[in-house]
C-alpha cells in the first residue's frame, strides 16, 4: 500500500517537472520564434531573403538535432540530452545577441539556436519513459501539451513587455535565462527507467509497423502542419484586406484559437481510454478541413470566430494525440518516435513558409485558403492511408499456424462440436500470443466463467526496454482452479509453451506438430478457471 501510493507520488511529482520544463521551454521558443525574424531584419539591417535563409537555417539545424538526439535516446535514455540542448540554445541566444553579420547569426542557426527545437521531442520521449504505463501516463501528452499552448500565449506578451524596455539584445537574453531555467527544471525530472530500448526486430515482427504505414502517418502529419501554418499567414492578411476587420481583430482570432486550443488538450486527458488515438486524430483532421470551409465561407468576425474554435481544436487533439500514436506506433523506440513527428511538423512550416507566399501571389487570398484545406484533406486520407497499410497483427506469429488448428491434428471435415470447440479456443489462444502487448515478456491468459472463446492477455507489465513476445519467447500459460468449498485459487499445474517456427510451421514434423498439438489443446480443457 505505502509502495502504491509513493509510486503515485514520485509520479505526480515527476509530471509536474516535466510539466514546468514544457512551460518554460514554450515561453522561451515563443519568445525566440516570434522576434528572432525582427532581430534580424532591424537590428541586424538584413534583406527579407536574408532574414528567410535564417529562419530555414534553424529549422533545418533543429531537424538534424533531434533526428541524433533521438536515435541516441533510444540507446540510452537519459536526461541530459534535455539539459544539453537547453544549455546549447542559452549559450547561442547570448552569442547571437551580439552578432553583428549575416554569415555568423547563419552559423549559430544551424548549430546551437536549432538545437532549441530538440528539447521538445526529448521531454516528450523522457515523460513517456519516466512515467511508465500508469493513468499519468496516458494523460501525459495532452497535459504537457497543453503547457506548450499556455506557453505559446505568454511567450510573445513577455517579449513584447521585455522589448517595450529593451532592445532585441535584452529580449534574446532573456529568452536564454529562461532556457536556462528548462535546464535546471529537467534535473529535477526522475532519470527514465530501464536500460536501453530495443531496437526494431529485423525479423519482421508485426509490433513493429511496415515502413510504408510509418510513411504514410508522417506525410499525414507533414501535411497537416503545413495547412496549418500555411493558414496562419493567409488568415491575418485575409482578414484583414479581403474582410476590412481591423488589425487589432487578428489578436482576437488567435488568442480565441489559444484558449480552445489549451481547453481541448486538457479535456483529451479525461477521454476514456477505449477511444483511440486514431478516431481523436481523424476527428481534429476532419475538425480542421471544416476550419478552412467556414473561413472561406466567413463574412464577418461571428464566423471567423467559430472556425477558430475548431482550429483550436484541431490543433490540440493532432498535437497531443498525434505525438502519443507515434509512440505507440514505433514502441519501444520513444526518442525515435517522438522525434518523427516533431520534425514533420517541423517540415511542414518549412515547406509552408514558400508555397504561401506563392500562392497568394499568385491566386489571391480566399483560394490561397481554399488550398490549405485542401491540403489538411489530403492530410486525413493519408492518414487513413497509414491506417490501411499498418497492420499491427504480428504477421510472422501468426502465420505459424498453432498446431491445434492444423488439419492434420483435428480430423478434417470432423462433425464433432467437440474438436470444432477446441480449435477456435486454440487458434484463439494463438491469436491473443500474437497480439500480446509488446511490453509484455510473459502471457497469463484466464477465461471468464469457462468460456473457451474468451481469452484476455494480462500480460506481465514491464518497462518499454523488455523484450517482444516473438517467435521464440517462453509464454506461461497457467491454469487456475477455483475451490467451491472455500472459494480460493490453487494452482493446478503450469506448462510452458516454446513458440518456434521449427514446430508451428508446415515445414514441421508430423509427430512434433501433433506433441505441441496436445499440449496447446489440453491447455484449453474445458475446466474452471477464473480470473487471478
Amino acid at each position: 500500500m505505502t509502495s502504491g501510493k509513493s509510486d503515485h507520488v514520485s509520479s505526480r511529482t515527476a509530471m509536474g517537472s516535466l510539466a514546468g520544463a514544457v512551460l518554460l521551454l514554450g515561453i522561451a521558443d515563443s519568445m525566440v520564434g516570434s522576434y528572432l525574424v525582427l532581430f534580424a531584419s532591424d537590428q541586424l539591417r538584413l534583406d527579407p531573403l536574408r532574414v528567410g535563409i535564417i529562419s530555414s537555417a534553424t529549422a533545418v539545424g533543429g531537424i538534424a538535432v533531434s533526428w541524433l538526439l533521438g536515435r541516441w535516446f533510444d540507446r540510452s535514455p537519459a536526461r541530459w540530452y534535455t539539459v544539453a540542448v537547453a544549455a546549447a540554445s542559452a549559450v547561442g541566444l547570448v552569442l547571437a545577441s551580439r552578432a553583428a553579420s549575416f554569415e555568423v547569426l547563419l552559423l549559430f542557426g544551424l548549430t546551437l539556436l536549432g538545437s532549441m527545437a530538440a528539447a521538445f521531442p526529448q521531454l516528450f520521449a523522457m515523460a513517456r519513459l519516466v512515467l511508465g504505463a500508469g493513468p499519468v501516463s496516458q494523460r501525459s501528452a495532452p497535459l504537457l501539451r497543453s503547457c506548450w499552448s499556455t506557453a505559446w500565449a505568454i511567450g510573445p506578451l513577455l517579449g513584447a513587455a521585455v522589448l517595450s524596455r529593451s532592445s532585441y539584445s535584452g529580449l534574446l537574453l532573456t529568452a536564454a535565462g529562461v532556457l536556462v531555467l528548462v535546464a535546471l527544471v529537467s534535473l529535477t525530472v526522475p532519470p527514465p527507467r530501464g536500460g536501453p530500448t530495443a531496437e526494431p526486430e529485423p525479423d519482421g515482427s508485426s509490433s513493429q509497423p511496415r515502413s510504408g504505414a510509418v510513411a504514410w502517418f508522417t506525410t499525414s502529419v507533414t501535411l497537416f502542419f503545413t495547412a496549418m501554418f500555411a493558414g496562419s499567414v493567409a488568415l491575418p492578411l485575409y482578414a484583414t484586406r479581403s474582410l476590412e476587420q481591423s488589425p487589432s481583430s487578428v489578436g482576437v482570432l488567435f488568442s480565441v484559437c489559444a484558449v480552445v486550443e489549451v481547453a481541448a488538450a486538457l479535456g483529451l486527458a479525461a477521454v476514456p481510454a477505449r477511444i483511440g488515438q486514431r478516431a481523436l486524430i481523424l476527428s481534429g483532421m476532419a475538425a480542421f478541413v471544416a476550419y478552412f470551409g467556414l473561413v472561406i465561407l466567413a463574412q464577418g468576425m461571428p464566423l471567423l470566430i467559430i472556425a477558430q474554435v475548431a482550429r483550436g481544436f484541431a490543433i490540440a487533439v493532432v498535437g497531443a494525440a498525434g505525438i502519443r500514436f507515434f509512440q505507440d506506433l514505433l514502441a519501444p523506440a520513444t526518442g525515435r518516435a517522438t522525434t518523427l513527428f516533431s520534425n514533420a511538423s517541423t517540415a511542414g512550416s518549412l515547406v509552408a513558409g514558400v508555397l504561401t507566399g506563392l500562392s497568394i501571389g499568385r491566386f489571391g487570398y480566399s483560394i490561397t485558403l481554399a488550398l490549405c484545406g485542401a491540403v489538411a484533406a489530403t492530410a486525413a486520407a493519408a492518414f487513413i492511408g497509414g491506417t490501411a497499410a499498418h497492420r499491427p497483427v504480428n504477421t510472422r506469429t501468426t502465420a505459424l499456424q498453432c498446431p491445434a488448428t492444423q488439419d492434420r491434428g483435428v480430423r478434417p471435415g470432423s462433425s464433432d462440436q467437440r474438436s470444432r470447440r477446441r480449435r477456435r479456443a486454440a487458434s484463439t489462444c494463438c491469436q491473443q500470443l500474437a497480439n500480446c502487448d509488446e511490453t509484455s515478456s510473459k502471457a497469463t491468459f484466464e477465461d471468464h466463467r469457462g468460456s473457451p472463446r474468451l481469452r484476455r492477455c494480462v500480460g506481465t507489465r514491464a518497462s518499454r526496454s523488455s523484450t517482444t513476445v516473438s517467435t521464440g519467447t517462453v509464454v506461461s500459460i497457467s491454469r487456475v482452479a477455483v475451490s467451491r468449498r472455500t472459494g480460493s485459487n490453487s494452482v493446478r499445474s503450469a506448462m510452458t509453451w516454446r513458440r518456434s517456427a521449427g514446430l508451428c510451421t508446415e515445414r514441421s514434423p508430423v509427430r512434433e506438430a501433433r506433441r505441441w498439438r496436445t499440449i496447446a489443446v489440453g491447455a484449453l480443457r474445458s475446466t474452471t478457471w477464473s480470473k487471478r
